[in-house]
């Protein structure tokens, strides 16, 4: 089934809607339009450049959750330095549209939704399986997804080794904290809001 399997390296960025399980007890019929607005706002700016030397593309649609993936060149500092930056100026951009969006929707409700992200990054297996090319493997994956669970409302809580490749111009209030992460316990991370807190 598994056609290729090639060894990259890539930031991982998940993200989840906190309160979607809640809203979906008495909305469940507005859950098609719902993530219409949110898979279509992620494709927009996470993007799909599959065809390129180091992708980047929503490599995964997990329900109310989407990792996105955009490899690296570990050769060249500048270009991860890029890529990091990047995903740390889409994820704002997302919110945006997807806030827009909703405030724009007849949904009910959608107040009390709001986008959390876990961002990690590292080596990882780049899998072909036909029909759906492009699917990942990696502890890293797993590690943003205990980010993600850790992150919250309007947050993006990362790798504190990615500290130093964010800069402060590009997100809102970067700044590290100790979050305690599910089987591994307290841990020191990066952390920014994705939107301006007033």
């Amino acid at each position: 089934m598994i056609t290729s399997g090639n060894p990259c390296s890539a930031v991982y960025l998940f993200c989840d809607i906190r309160g979607f399980s809640a809203w979906m007890a008495t909305n469940q019929m507005e859950a098609s339009d719902l993530l219409d607005r949110y898979y279509s706002a992620a494709f927009e700016h996470f993007g799909e450049r599959k065809e390129q030397k180091y992708p980047k593309r929503v490599a995964k649609l997990l329900g109310d959750g989407f990792l996105v993936v955009h490899e690296y060149d570990t050769d060249n500092e500048r270009h991860f330095d890029k890529v990091v930056g990047e995903i740390a100026t889409a994820s704002i951009v997302f919110c945006i549209d997807f806030y827009g969006k909703l405030l724009k929707s007849t949904i009910h409700n959608k107040r009390n939704l709001h986008c959390a992200f876990g961002l990690s990054y590292g080596k990882g297996v780049r899998i072909n399986i036909p029909g759906y090319p492009l699917d990942y493997i990696s502890d890293r994956i797993n590690y943003a997804s205990r980010l993600v669970g850790v992150a919250r409302d309007n947050e993006v809580v990362f790798e504190k080794e990615l500290f130093e490749h964010i800069t402060p111009e590009e997100v809102f209030s970067l700044r590290k904290e100790k979050r305690e992460l599910k089987k591994i316990g307290p841990h020191e991370v990066g952390v920014f809001d994705t939107v301006a807190k007033s």
